[in-house]
This record gives C-alpha cells, sequence and structure tokens, in this order.
C-alpha cells in the first residue's frame, strides 16, 4: 500500500515535465511521449499494488474474523453457566455474528485507507515544500482546526455507536424470542401484544440508526467546508505569488494538483474516524465476552477416582447477588446409592444438580467426588463422571445417530444401535424410512416427547457414566412412554450412583435417601417411611400426592 502510494505521486511529478515541454518555444514530441509512457506505467504500478494490497488485507481481515469467532466458541464453552445467565443469547449472537463481521471494515478497509492517508499527507506536504514552502504551510494551515473538529466528534460518535449497539442486540433478542416463543404466542392469541413490543425494540433501533446517520451527515458537510477552505487558500496565495512573479506557472499547476491530491485524499479521514469508533465499541462487545474470567483448571486425566461418594459440605448459593437460594447445605451421596431431591418449585432442588455438575459455582462450602473437589477437575474429568437426564431434552438439528453419539466421541454403529435397544427406542428407529439416519429437526421437533426422552436416555446409557442425574424425566410423556422409558432408566442407572430431581413423591418411594429441601435448606432425610413418620412437611406433600392420585377428570366433569 505505501509503495502504491508513492507510485501514485510521481505521475503527478512528471507533468511538471510535459508542461515545461510544451510551454517551451519549440516543444519536442519526443520527451512528452516517453514521459506519458512513464506515467502510466507509474498508474499501472499504483493500480496493480492497491489491488494486491486489497487483497492480502481482504485474505487477513477474513481470517482474523474466523480466528475471533472460535475464540469467542472456546472461551464461551468455558464459561459457567451464570454467564448465559447474565447475557441474553440474542446479545451473543449480536457480537459474534454483527460486531465481528464489523471488523472486516477496520482490517480491510479502514487500516489501509489509514496508511493511504497518512503516507500521500506526508509525501505530498514534503513534496509541496521542496516547491514552495509558503504553499506547504498554507495547504495544512486549517488541519488543526480539522483535528479538534475530528477529536469531538470521535467522542460524539463513540457515544452514538453504543446506543445504537444496544438499540440492535435489544432488537435481535426480541426478533429471536419471538420466533423461538411463536407457538406460545399463537396459543394465547398474544400475537399484536408480542408484535407491539418487537416493534417498539425495532423503531428504537431505527430512531438511533437516523441518529447516528444524522451526526455523520453535519460532519461530512462541516469537513467538506474545511477541506474546500483549505485548498481555496492554497489558490488564493498562489495566485498572488504568481502575479508577483515569486513562483513560476509551472510550480503553481504542480502546486494546485498536489493539493487537489491532498484533500482529495484527507476527505476519507471522516470515514476513517467513523469506522474507528464503529470498531471501538465492537472491540469493547467482543472483550466483554472475552475478558470473563474462566474456571482454574486441571489438566485432563488425573487418575481414575476409588469412589464416586458425593459430598457437599457448607454449600450456599445465590443466583443473584444478595438473593441466596441455598443455605449452608451438608450432603453426603454414597457410592452406587439412590438419592431423591423432593420439595416445592424453587426449594433448590435443580440448583443443587447443576452445582454438582459444576454448572454454577458455590459462593461458600466446596463439594466433592471421591474426596476430590469438583474445582480441581478438569472439564473432560468430571463430564466424564456424570451425566443428566433433562425433563426437556435439547437434541441437534442432525441424524438420531449422531444424537447418540453425542454421549461418546468417536462410538461405532454397533455400540449406538445396543445403546438405543437398552433405552427403548431401537425399534421405533427401525421402523422410520431413514432408521438411524433420520434427521430429527430443529430442538428435535419431528419427534415425540417420549421419543426425544428415550434418544437422551440413549446417548447417557452411551457415555456409560458412574453418576446419573435424573430430572423428572418422565414428568411430560405419555403413559406408554412411561413405561418405556421407566424400563430404559433402569437399564442406565444399573451400579450407579442415581440423583433424581423428583416432583411426584411416588417415584422415588424406593430411593436410598429421600432429601426434603425447603427454601434452599434441607429440613429432612431419609428413607420414605422415615419421612413420612417424622417430618411434617413430608407427611403433607405425601398426602397431597394421594389427593391428586385419586383425583380424576370424571369427579370434575360430575361435579
Amino acid at each position: 500500500m505505501a509503495i502504491s502510494v508513492a507510485t501514485g505521486i510521481l505521475p503527478i511529478l512528471l507533468l511538471v515535465r510535459i508542461f515545461r515541454e510544451l510551454m517551451a518555444p519549440a516543444p519536442r514530441i519526443g520527451p512528452i511521449t516517453a514521459t506519458i509512457i512513464l506515467i502510466f506505467c507509474f498508474l499501472a504500478a499504483k493500480g496493480s499494488l492497491y489491488a494486491f494490497a486489497l487483497g492480502i488485507s481482504h485474505i487477513s481481515a477474513y481470517q482474523a474474523l474466523v480466528d475471533i469467532r472460535l475464540s469467542i466458541v472456546n472461551h464461551v464453552k468455558k464459561l459457567p453457566l451464570s454467564f448465559f445467565q447474565k447475557r441474553r443469547a440474542g446479545e451473543l449472537s449480536k457480537v459474534i455474528n454483527h460486531d465481528v463481521e464489523t471488523l472486516e471494515l477496520l482490517l480491510a478497509h479502514s487500516m489501509p485507507d489509514q496508511l493511504a492517508v497518512v503516507s500521500v499527507a506526508v509525501l505530498v506536504f514534503a513534496a509541496v515544500l521542496t516547491v514552495d514552502w509558503r504553499l506547504g504551510l498554507a495547504m495544512v494551515s486549517l488541519l488543526p482546526v480539522l483535528f479538534v473538529s475530528l477529536a469531538v466528534l470521535s467522542k460524539v460518535w463513540k457515544r452514538m455507536e453504543v446506543k445504537y449497539s444496544e438499540s440492535m442486540a435489544g432488537m435481535t433478542s426480541s426478533l429471536m424470542e419471538f420466533i423461538a416463543c411463536i407457538p406460545v404466542i399463537k396459543a394465547f392469541g398474544r400475537e399484536e401484544d408480542r408484535s407491539t413490543i418487537l416493534a417498539g425494540k425495532m423503531e428504537d433501533y431505527k430512531e438511533w440508526s437516523i441518529q447516528k446517520l444524522n451526526s455523520s451527515s453535519v460532519a461530512i458537510g462541516g469537513l467538506s467546508v474545511l477541506l474546500e477552505g483549505g485548498l481555496a487558500v492554497v489558490v488564493i496565495l498562489g495566485s498572488i505569488l504568481l502575479m508577483n512573479a515569486r513562483i513560476s506557472t509551472e510550480e503553481f499547476f504542480v502546486i494546485f494538483i498536489l493539493a487537489v491530491g491532498f484533500y482529495v485524499v484527507l476527505s476519507k479521514i471522516y470515514f476513517i474516524v467513523g469506522t474507528n469508533a464503529i470498531y471501538q465499541s465492537a472491540q469493547n462487545n467482543i472483550n466483554s465476552i472475552l475478558e470473563e474470567p474462566l474456571l482454574k483448571l486441571p489438566p485432563a486425566a488425573q487418575g481414575r477416582l476409588s469412589t464416586s461418594d458425593i459430598v457437599l459440605n457448607g454449600i450456599s448459593f445465590g443466583y443473584e447477588k444478595g438473593r441466596q437460594v441455598l443455605h449452608n447445605v451438608d450432603l453426603l451421596i454414597s457410592q452406587g446409592s439412590t438419592t431423591a431431591f423432593v420439595g416445592k418449585s424453587g426449594s433448590g432442588k435443580s440448583t443443587l444438580a447443576n452445582l454438582i455438575m459444576r454448572f454454577w459455582i458455590p459462593d461458600q462450602g466446596e463439594i466433592t467426588i471421591g474426596g476430590r473437589k469438583i474445582s480441581q477437575f478438569s472439564d473432560e474429568d468430571l463430564a466424564s463422571l456424570i451425566s443428566m437426564v433433562h425433563q426437556d431434552v435439547f437434541l441437534f438439528n442432525t441424524t438420531i445417530a449422531e444424537n447418540i453419539r453425542l454421549g461418546k466421541q468417536g462410538a461405532s454403529d454397533e455400540q449406538v444401535i445396543d445403546a438405543a435397544k437398552m433405552a427403548m427406542i431401537h425399534d421405533f428407529v427401525e421402523s422410520l424410512p431413514s432408521g438411524y439416519q433420520t434427521i430429527v429437526g430443529e430442538k428435535g421437533a419431528r419427534l415425540s416427547g417420549g421419543e426425544k426422552q428415550r434418544i437422551s436416555i440413549a446417548r447417557a446409557i452411551l457415555k456409560d457414566a458412574p453418576i446419573v442425574i435424573l430430572d423428572e424425566a418422565t414428568a411430560a410423556v405419555d403413559p406408554y412412554n412411561e413405561g418405556l422409558i421407566h424400563e430404559a432408566i433402569g437399564n442406565l442407572t444399573r451400579n450407579k450412583t442415581l440423583i433424581v430431581i423428583a416432583h411426584h413423591l411416588d417415584t422415588v418411594m424406593n430411593a436410598d435417601q429421600i432429601v426434603l429441601l425447603d427454601e434452599g435448606t434441607i429440613v429432612a432425610c431419609g428413607r420414605h417411611e422415615q419421612l413420612v413418620a417424622q417430618s411434617e412437611l413430608y407427611r403433607q406433600m405425601w398426602q397431597d400426592q394421594e389427593h391428586i392420585n385419586r383425583w380424576g377428570l370424571g369427579r370434575v366433569c360430575t361435579s
């Protein structure tokens, strides 16, 4: 780019030779022709070098975008779930897509232009000074005003860009939420309400876009006046010097051409300053993710554990500062035992399971597995110890085989099929036209809830972790699928340490220990018979459960 700029200035200086030859009493065609050929050679070199420079800058820019996106993804996947509670999916999507893409403008365009502007300005200024120092100083006389104006505008543009970026993130989040929740919105007839909210976000984005555009338009107009004023100063002073025979006609001619080139290049400076403001905002958004602290974890493969006992010692935790969900929880979950977490909604059952999975980090206390703190496990080691089957199953939009294979990377087709058989899903898969190569759709949309649940159990069976956590895996399925899922769960949890998050007490009556939680505190712990006899809260919950079991729609219809 620098060489291209230099070769672009030389043709202007060569015009002086042609002008002098034409002003001579007997112009010589040979030197004029040679100079014209030389000028075209320099212009061809300038164009070729400029194209080559832009090609390199674009290739580098696109590679940089890939590297930055991969850096964000690699960083995000190591962050605790608390980060995702603070940041909306739409906001993260906007950063990874829009903000990273913004950097291409800087890397492929703005940075080469900055180099071109500086190079041209310095070289032209030096060239004019060699011809006439007075006109050289006149040419840059208004630059201090220009730079002060740009400094002020830069601060305004940066503030404007922050608001514009926030409005775009809000609109993106609302749009993603609207699309994801279409079934619920239509089911409750809330299309107009949600559309109004989304329209408000779009209107806010439009207003900030207009304000950003208006501020740029005013700035461009003001800069144009300064640039044209600078050229006018050169022409006026040059004319006075020419009239007084202080400079020659050809000197005035070449200085005028150089000054025009000088101000044409400087006209790009508003674009550069504006781009830098956009880049700064994008960089801040990207850094807000990359600077999120990671857990300090040891390397993988620190040796097998002799036991998988889980011990919670003095665990306290809150999703928000000052609002604790768990209070000083102490618990032992022995290897090979079945432990059920029960309690009212919001009592802390799922939170306790998520802490064991290290999805969240306790505010106080520590959790150990096999005598080792979970903070000392690598992600790979901890993941190999625990399988979790959620009530809400997430499947990727790929084949059934690949969704099962998620449990064990590189598993053979035979292993996938064996896991499916144990999960009681093999016969259903075989009945499909494409079998295990059937695409399940986004979030498993082409499958029923029970079918998705059995696929999730199949991948947990394939993983074969010594600890299994079940989050009410049969809560939202029909009786037919419930029976199959119970049989699949039996195959999954055989000889495993089992933790069950239960909402129906009759499903955990035979657990080795039932942990009753109330407002984030363990209020009772023991077998079903013990708790019925000793805990008033558990006894009341059990009576309510029996009442629900006796309740039927027929009673409602006849009452």
